[in-house]
């Protein structure tokens, strides 16, 4: 993965996950401006996700955001 800020190279500092591990949190850090920031990888069936995606496209619409796409009905 690369840095938000520099693009550069980063390494994975600290992994956490729910129990199920359907969420799993990635603190990651820049090789090279040592930037941290949090990644978050959640599998596609997880009904977190599809209220996540939901709740995204709500308030994108609301903030006036005229080229966002509704999301695919699964």
């Amino acid at each position: 993965m690369f840095c938000p800020r520099c693009a550069g190279k980063t390494i994975t500092a600290g992994v956490t996950h729910t129990t199920n591990r359907s969420i799993i949190n990635r603190l990651r850090k820049c090789a090279e401006c040592e930037y941290v920031f949090l990644t978050v990888e959640v599998a596609k069936h997880s009904d977190f996700w599809k209220g996540y995606v939901k709740a995204l496209y709500e308030t994108e619409v609301e903030r006036g955001f005229s080229n966002v796409r509704k999301p695919l009905k699964p």
